[in-house]
């Protein structure tokens, strides 16, 4: 088990343990890495179209996300190698749906399936909890503002979940972590502050989405918008 959780200190367990399970199921080789790419893209557009049905958009909508989604020239690389980004991908927007789908109906099934989604969406890379913390902080909020002890507690042991699955990769490797801390934090800010670098990011996201989308993609929104103009 020790050998398990430190694995690989730059990354969480998520994924080590789905391509580990495969390798043991279907054997070393390109077969277990094909067999969970395809598993990656069934879950990613399941999670997408689901997404926009509890929109109450159309099953054309629901196509045309999923359609849209696999134009962007990345996700079509990543979907054809073993790095961690598509899983990355499709386990966020799992649990997207799987919070959408709490919101919706806050049973305790739907919770379980919540918790477990997003820690393991969480856990998917190094960053990955960034783009889930303030939709569980927003829904927290909502749950606390309803008075609702059951919601509360069902965001609680969401969090929970996470925690633990994080504190799993984190405790183990420790010490790799907090020594690779040391090596790149002062070259990353030594000519700027920490603010400055995240702006840098953050902006470098943003400004290079445009250039990730293949032809069809900006032609499929900009033929929304048109539809969208005409009918207002």
């Amino acid at each position: 088990m020790a050998a398990f959780l430190t694995v690989s200190f730059n990354y969480p367990l998520t994924q080590h343990l789905i391509y580990g399970f495969a390798k043991y199921l279907f054997g070393y080789g390109r077969l277990s890495d094909a067999i969970v790419n395809i598993s990656y893209l069934l879950v990613l557009s399941f999670s997408l179209a689901s997404i926009v049905k509890m929109a109450r958009g159309s099953n054309l909508a629901a196509a045309l996300a999923v359609f849209i989604v696999n134009c962007y020239p990345w996700v079509a690389l990543f979907s054809h190698t073993q790095m961690l980004d598509f899983g990355h991908i499709t386990l966020s927007a799992l649990a997207f749906y799987a919070m959408i789908k709490w919101s919706l109906c806050r049973s305790w099934p739907n919770a379980l399936f919540m918790a477990l989604a997003v820690a393991m969406g969480a856990t998917a890379k190094q960053a990955a909890m960034v783009f889930l913390v303030v939709p569980c902080l927003l829904l927290l909020i909502d749950a606390i503002r309803a008075k609702s002890k059951t919601h509360i507690t069902q965001m609680l042991l969401t969090g929970l979940s996470t925690l633990t699955a994080l504190l799993l990769w984190v405790i183990p490797n420790k010490e790799s972590l907090t020594a690779w801390k040391n090596y790149y934090v002062p070259q990353a800010t030594q000519s700027s502050s920490y603010l400055e670098v995240l702006n840098h990011h953050l902006w470098s996201y943003v400004s290079s989405s445009p250039h990730f989308m293949s032809l069809p993609l900006p032609l499929a929104v900009c033929s929304d918008k048109s539809k969208t103009t005409v009918w207002h």
